[in-house]
Order: structure tokens, then sequence, then C-alpha cells
């Protein structure tokens, strides 16, 4: 069984059916069809193009990528990455570069300029 399945479905908007039109239907069955395969949709992309003629409508092609469900049960996720927190010092026992190093770290952590 495949991992991954990449598939295209072209709707169209009628201009004269309007929201009448069965493209919702259509991607839901596409995907329900690929759940009961055992995929789940990963990613779903649009294009759309032109009309054909007076009452044609316009066309949109949507690509979807689907993704077998083992494989998102096996996937292990790493371990979360914590920042290197300073050991403590107060400023009284700190040197000149070590406060510019603590004042550097806090604006990268924190995104936000040292109150030191």
């Amino acid at each position: 069984m495949q991992q991954y399945v990449v598939l295209q479905v072209v709707l169209k908007e009628e201009f004269l059916a309007g929201t009448k039109s069965k493209n919702l239907q259509e991607l839901e069955d596409v995907i329900n069809t690929q759940a009961a395969k055992g995929y789940r949709l990963h990613t779903i992309s649009t294009t759309s193009g032109g009309s054909k003629g007076f009452g044609g409508g316009d066309r949109i092609q949507a690509t979807m990528v689907f993704e077998r469900i083992d494989n998102i049960t096996n996937f292990r996720h790493p371990a979360p990455v914590q920042a290197a927190v300073p050991t403590y010092k107060t400023l009284a026992n700190m040197t000149d570069e070590e406060i510019v190093e603590k004042e550097e770290w806090a604006r990268r952590v924190t995104g936000a300029p040292s109150n030191l």
C-alpha cells in the first residue's frame, strides 16, 4: 500500500447553476473514499482557470495529498527543544560581558529588550 496518494479533481462553477453546483459533495466524496482506504487528507491546494464561454463557468483544480494513517500513528515526535537557561547570578557579581550576554539571551528568548 502506498504511503501517499495524490489526486486532482476539476471543479466547475456553472454560471447558471451558481451555488447549486455539486463541488462540495464531489470533494467530500473523494475525501471519504480515501478515508475508507486508510488515508487522511494531508494537503490541499487549488488553482483557478478561466471560463469556457457563456454559461460555462470557471474551473478550479483541487490537488489533494492523502497520507496513509498508519504512517501517522508510527511517527515519533522529536523531544521538545528547551532554551539553555544561564545559571543564576546577581548583577553585583557579574562581569560586563556576562551582563551583555544575559541581555542578548533575554532578547532572543522573549523577543523584547532586557530590563537590565
